[in-house]
């Protein structure tokens, strides 16, 4: 088994990096221009969802820790 496979099953899914990739998706449409070719197209909808789930997942573990920390 490959060590991300082992990854992906020890690791809960992120919730927060799941909805901000989803709404990087939805944002990258507003960087569209006319003249983009679709592999370029595919690239900023991979590039902004992949921002947002960086995003969404430092926020959600930012929050979580918060939580923690101030139950104690």
């Amino acid at each position: 088994m490959s060590k991300f496979s082992e990854y992906i099953q020890n690791e809960p899914v992120s919730k927060g990096g799941l909805i901000g990739g989803i709404i990087g998706a939805l944002v990258s449409g507003k960087s569209y221009s006319a003249d983009d070719s679709l592999l370029k197209k595919a690239g900023k909808t991979g590039f902004f969802a992949a921002i947002g789930f960086i995003i969404g997942n430092f926020l959600e573990k930012l929050i979580s820790r918060r939580k923690n920390s101030s139950s104690i």
